[in-house]
């Protein structure tokens, strides 16, 4: 489980690819928005758009809790430090992320 904090500080709408993953070489286990997370830490309830909960009006701003439910062989590769945290990216104008920047910063974490 991790923390999330996204602002959008322009004055455009834009959207935002708000995942992060967990890769072990090839493998690779992606965020859940639900898992283990109660509604009122969960983004998609606290989004100004119901129906996208990628979009984000301008000077937006969310902080909500997102997990990524994982296997032991997972986390012993975490452990080792032979897998990654990857924060994904992708900013974008249009909601079909067309043109969309790509971003992903990967870290080792220290358990």
């Amino acid at each position: 489980m991790y923390e999330v904090l996204t602002e959008n500080t322009s004055n455009h709408k834009l959207y935002y690819d708000n995942t992060a993953s967990i890769q072990d070489g090839s493998h690779k286990q992606r965020s859940d928005y639900a898992s283990f997370i109660p509604d009122s830490h969960n983004e998609k309830y606290m989004k100004k758009s119901k129906e996208n909960t990628d979009e984000y009006q301008p000077g937006e701003k969310t902080k909500s809790l997102k997990s990524i439910p994982i296997s032991q062989k997972a986390y012993e590769a975490l452990k080792n430090n032979r897998a990654t945290f990857n924060i994904h990216g992708g900013v974008s104008k249009t909601a079909t992320f067309d043109d969309a920047t790509d971003k992903v910063k990967s870290f080792k974490l220290d358990l």
